[in-house]
C-alpha cells in the first residue's frame, strides 16, 4: 500500500503537477490562479493568519484572483475548517500539495501564483483584525445548537470567562504526527495556579470555563461555576469556537486557542507570557503579565534591557534558556487573580490607564521600543505610537526592576 501511495505521489509531483502549473501560467492572461497552504495544524495560525489573508485579499484589496488552498496533514479544529471553507476555496490536500511544491520552487511561479496567507504570522501591526468586523459568524442554527449545549452544561445567564494554559499535551499529540513543537515548552504553565483567580471570579458572579481540546490533567475544584469543559463530554471542535465567540474575556498564557477570542474581538488577559520580544504590542483590549526571568549566573531577576542585551527577550526555544542558565518563574495564583480583577476594571473603563500608572507604562514601552529597534529590528511592529497593549498595573509596580 505504501509503495502504491509513493508511486502516486511521485507521478503527481514529477508529471501531473508540472502540467497543471504550465496550464496555470497559460491561463494567467484570462485568470490568475494562486495556490496556498493553510497552517491547519496550529489553531492560532489557522485562525489569525487565515483571517488576515481574508481581510487583506477580499475586503481591502478585493483581489479577483482565484486562490486555492489545501490543509496540513493535521487539522487542529475541523469545525473551523468548515467555517473557513465558506469564505475561501479549500481543496483536498492530495490535489494541490504537489502543485504547490512546484510553484514555490521557482521565482516566477512563486511571484505570480503563490497565495501567501502566512505574512507576518499572527502579527498584525496594521490592526486589520480590530478594524474590521469579525469575519467568522455563526448561523442561527449553530447559535441555537451552542445555547442548547450551554443549558445541558448547566450554564445560566452568568457571563462566561474562559481560562486555559499551555502544557505538553498538544505537543505530544503533534509529536505522534512527526511535527515537533516541544522546543516551545518554556511557554508552558501550571493550570492549578489559575484556580484561585477562577474561584474569586466565580464569587463575583461569573461562570469560569477551562478550555483547550487537549490537556494534561483535570482541574480540581468544588464550585459549580468552574467547569472543566476540556475534559468533559461536551468538548467538541464546534463548542471550542462557540465559547470563544460569546465569552466576556479569556485568560491565557499565549496559547493558540486565544486567537479565536481575538478574531471575535474579545478582551484577552495574558499571564505567564514569554518571550518578551514577541509581545503583540499593536493589540488593543489586551493586558499582559510576563513570566519573570531569573539569571542563575548573576543571581538576579533581569531587567527588560538586560534581557534584550543577553538575547533572552528574543529566545525562542527551551534550549536557549537552559544554555544561558535562565529560570522562568510563573505568575503566582495571587498575581493571576490580581490581573483578572484588573481586567474587569479595564473593561469597565475602556482600557484607559489611570494617571498614577501612566508614567511607568510609558517608561516600560519606551525601553521596550528602544531595545527592539536596537537588538531585534526584524520584530519591530509599527512605531512607538501604535503600541496599545497594556501591562498589568500590579505586576509592573511589583516588578519595577524591569525598568532599570
Amino acid at each position: 500500500m505504501n509503495i502504491f501511495a509513493n508511486v502516486i505521489k511521485y507521478l503527481f509531483y514529477f508529471f501531473f503537477a508540472p502540467l497543471f502549473v504550465l496550464l496555470i501560467i497559460l491561463l494567467r492572461p484570462l485568470i490568475r490562479i494562486r495556490i496556498g497552504k493553510l497552517n491547519t495544524s496550529r489553531i492560532g495560525h489557522f485562525t489569525t493568519n487565515t483571517a488576515k489573508y481574508y481581510i487583506y485579499n477580499k475586503l481591502i484589496n478585493k483581489n479577483k484572483y482565484l486562490d486555492l488552498f489545501y490543509s496540513d496533514r493535521v487539522i487542529a479544529n475541523s469545525f473551523l475548517l468548515s467555517m473557513w471553507s465558506k469564505k475561501i476555496n479549500i481543496l483536498p490536500r492530495i490535489i494541490l500539495f504537489s502543485i504547490y511544491r512546484v510553484i514555490i520552487n521557482f521565482n516566477y511561479t512563486k511571484k505570480y501564483h503563490y497565495a501567501d496567507n502566512n505574512k507576518d504570522g499572527t502579527q498584525d501591526p496594521d490592526k486589520i483584525i480590530e478594524r474590521f468586523d469579525p469575519v467568522l459568524k455563526f448561523s442561527p442554527t449553530d447559535i441555537g445548537k451552542g445555547n442548547d449545549i450551554l443549558k445541558k452544561m448547566g450554564i445560566s445567564n452568568r457571563k462566561i470567562i474562559l481560562f486555559c494554559n499551555r502544557d505538553e499535551s498538544y505537543a505530544n499529540y503533534m509529536q505522534k504526527n512527526n511535527i515537533d513543537i516541544k522546543y516551545h515548552s518554556y511557554r508552558n504553565s501550571n493550570i492549578d495556579n489559575y484556580l484561585f483567580a477562577a474561584e474569586e471570579l466565580a464569587k463575583k458572579g461569573f461562570t469560569l470555563i477551562r478550555v483547550g481540546s487537549k490537556v494534561t490533567k483535570k482541574i480540581k475544584n468544588n464550585s459549580k461555576f468552574i467547569i472543566d469543559y476540556s475534559t468533559s463530554a461536551y468538548q467538541s471542535d464546534f463548542m471550542d469556537i462557540y465559547l470563544q465567540s460569546i465569552c466576556y474575556f479569556i485568560i491565557s498564557n499565549g496559547s493558540g486557542i486565544n486567537e479565536l477570542a481575538r478574531i471575535f474581538h474579545k478582551p484577552i488577559l495574558y499571564v505567564n507570557y514569554i518571550p518578551y520580544a514577541f509581545s503583540p504590542t499593536y493589540q488593543s483590549n489586551l493586558i499582559c503579565n510576563y513570566k519573570k526571568v531569573f539569571d542563575q549566573n548573576k543571581k538576579k531577576y533581569l531587567s527588560l534591557r538586560e534581557m534584550f542585551e543577553q538575547g533572552i527577550a528574543q529566545a525562542y526555544s527551551k534550549k536557549e534558556f537552559v544554555d544561558k542558565k535562565i529560570i522562568l518563574y510563573e505568575n503566582s495564583p495571587q498575581e493571576i487573580k490580581n490581573a483578572s480583577f484588573e481586567m474587569l476594571e479595564s473593561i469597565k473603563n475602556d482600557f484607559i490607564i489611570s494617571k498614577e500608572n501612566r508614567d511607568i507604562h510609558i517608561k516600560f514601552w519606551n525601553i521596550y521600543y528602544e531595545c527592539v529597534k536596537k537588538y531585534t529590528p526584524h520584530l519591530l511592529l509599527g512605531n512607538r505610537k501604535s503600541y496599545s497593549m497594556q501591562i498589568g498595573n500590579k505586576f509592573l509596580n511589583d516588578n519595577l526592576y524591569l525598568l532599570d
